[in-house]
C-alpha cells in the first residue's frame, strides 16, 4: 500500500492532494465541455438542419438520463464518489467524440442520450466531492472556487475556438473535447477515501428536504428554458456565427470567472435566503427582458447576465449541506437531480411547441413564472442562525 493510502483520512497532505486532483479534473472537463458547447449549436443547425421543435425533443432526450440519477446512485452506492466520477467522465467522452460523426437527427439523439447518462452522474459527483472535502467548512467558498476553475477552462476553450474558428472540422472539435473530458476522468482515479461519504444509503427521500427538492425542480425549469432556447434563438432567428457565439461565450466565461468565488463567499457570509432572493428576482427580470425585446445587443447582454447569475445557484447545494444528515449528501443530491430533471424532460418539448405556435419569446414568459415561484419558496429557507434539521419544507 502506498504511503498516501496509509495516511489518515483527514491528514492535510491527503486533503491537499485531493483538492489538486479535483481541480485538475474540473479544469479539464470544463475545457472539453466548453469546446463541445461552443460549436454544437452551429453543428446541429448547419449540418443537420435542426429546428426549434427538434431542438426541444433533443434537449428533453438529453435530460431523460437525469431521471435515472437516483437509480444510478443506488447501483454504485458502494463505490467512492471519485471512482464514480472518473468512470462517468471517461464514458461520456466517448459519446462526445461520436457526436461529430453523426449524419442524422436520430443518430444525434442516440449519442447525446449515451453521454448524457454518465454526464448527469458526474454532475452529482462534482457537487458531492468538494462538499465532502470541505467537511462542512466554507462550502460556498469551495464550490465557488471550483466554479471559477471551470470558468477559467471555459475561457481558454472559447479563445481556442476564436483562434481556429471554422478552420477545423466539427469532428476535430468534438474529438478534442472528448480527449480533455477523458483526461479529467483519469485525474479523479488517484483521489483518496477522504473524498468519500461512507455508509451512505442507496436511495433517499426525506420529507425534511422537500424545500431543496422544490427549488431544484424549479431550477430545472428555469435552466432548461434558458439553456435550450436563449442561445438557440440567437443562432436560428438572428443567424449568429460560430465566432460570434465564441465571443459571447468568452465574455460570459470571463465574467463567471470573476464572480464565481466572490459569490461563494457571499453565500457563506449572508446565507442562502438573502442571496437567492436576489438571484431569483434578477432571473425573473432577465427572462422578462428576453421575452419583451427584439434587440440583438440586448438579447446577447441578457444571455451573459443569466449565466453570471447562475453562480448564485450553488446556494441550493450549500443549503442542502447545511441541513443534510451525515452520510446523506450524495443520495440527496441524486434525488435533487431527479427532481430537477422531471422538469428538464418536459420543458424543452413544451417550450419548442410554444415557440412553434407563437415565437421564441413565449417560453421565456414561463421562465418568469418559474423564477417568481422560486423566489416565493426561497423565503421559507431559515437563516443560518437557526437550528439545522428544523427547516420547513413549505408553508406549515
Amino acid at each position: 500500500m502506498s504511503s498516501l493510502s496509509s495516511l489518515a483520512p483527514t491528514h492535510p497532505q491527503h486533503i491537499r492532494r485531493d483538492w489538486q486532483l479535483l481541480s485538475a479534473a474540473v479544469f479539464l472537463f470544463g475545457f472539453g465541455f466548453a469546446l463541445y458547447g461552443a460549436v454544437f449549436l452551429n453543428f446541429i443547425t448547419r449540418q443537420l438542419g435542426v429546428g426549434a421543435l427538434q431542438m426541444g425533443v433533443l434537449e428533453s432526450s438529453r435530460e431523460i438520463p437525469g431521471l435515472l440519477a437516483v437509480g444510478i446512485a443506488a447501483a454504485v452506492a458502494h463505490y467512492a464518489e471519485a471512482r464514480i466520477g472518473a468512470l462517468c467522465l471517461c464514458l461520456s467522452a466517448l459519446g462526445v467524440a461520436a457526436t461529430g460523426f453523426v449524419h442524422s437527427f436520430a443518430g444525434l439523439v442516440l449519442v447525446t442520450v449515451f453521454w448524457s447518462v454518465f454526464m448527469h452522474q458526474w454532475f452529482t459527483s462534482s457537487s458531492a466531492l468538494p462538499l465532502a472535502l470541505a467537511a462542512g467548512q466554507e462550502s460556498g467558498r469551495h464550490l465557488g472556487r471550483m466554479g471559477a476553475i471551470g470558468a477559467a477552462a471555459t475561457v481558454l476553450a472559447f479563445v481556442t475556438v476564436l483562434i481556429f474558428g471554422e478552420h477545423l472540422t466539427y469532428s476535430v472539435y468534438f474529438s478534442t473535447a472528448a480527449f480533455f473530458i477523458f483526461a479529467g476522468g483519469l485525474c479523479l482515479l488517484p483521489m483518496s477515501p477522504a473524498s468519500t461519504s461512507h455508509g451512505r444509503p442507496r436511495l433517499l427521500y426525506r420529507r425534511e428536504y422537500r424545500l431543496y427538492y422544490g427549488l431544484t425542480f424549479l431550477e430545472g425549469c428555469r435552466r432548461q428554458i434558458f439553456s435550450t432556447f436563449a442561445l438557440f434563438a440567437l443562432v436560428q432567428a438572428y443567424h449568429v456565427t460560430i465566432r460570434a457565439i465564441a465571443v459571447l461565450m468568452l465574455i460570459n466565461a470571463v465574467a463567471s470567472l470573476l464572480v464565481a468565488s466572490p459569490v461563494g463567499r457571499l453565500i457563506d457570509r449572508l446565507g442562502e435566503r438573502r442571496t437567492m432572493t436576489f438571484y431569483y428576482a434578477a432571473i425573473a427580470l432577465t427572462f422578462a427582458g428576453y421575452a419583451l425585446t427584439h434587440n440583438l445587443l440586448i438579447l446577447k447582454s441578457l444571455w451573459v447576465v443569466d449565466n453570471i447569475l447562475f453562480s448564485f445557484g450553488v446556494g441550493i447545494s450549500t443549503y442542502l449541506s447545511r441541513i443534510v444528515r451525515p452520510g446523506e449528501m450524495t443520495p440527496s443530491l441524486s434525488m435533487g437531480q431527479t427532481m430537477n430533471h422531471v422538469a428538464a424532460v418536459v420543458i424543452p418539448v413544451a417550450g419548442g411547441l410554444l415557440w412553434h405556435r407563437f415565437d421564441y419569446h413565449a417560453p421565456f414568459w414561463c421562465g418568469v413564472g418559474a423564477a417568481l415561484v422560486s423566489l416565493y419558496l426561497t423565503q421559507r429557507v431559515l437563516p443560518r442562525t437557526e437550528a439545522a434539521g428544523t427547516e420547513p419544507a413549505f408553508a406549515k
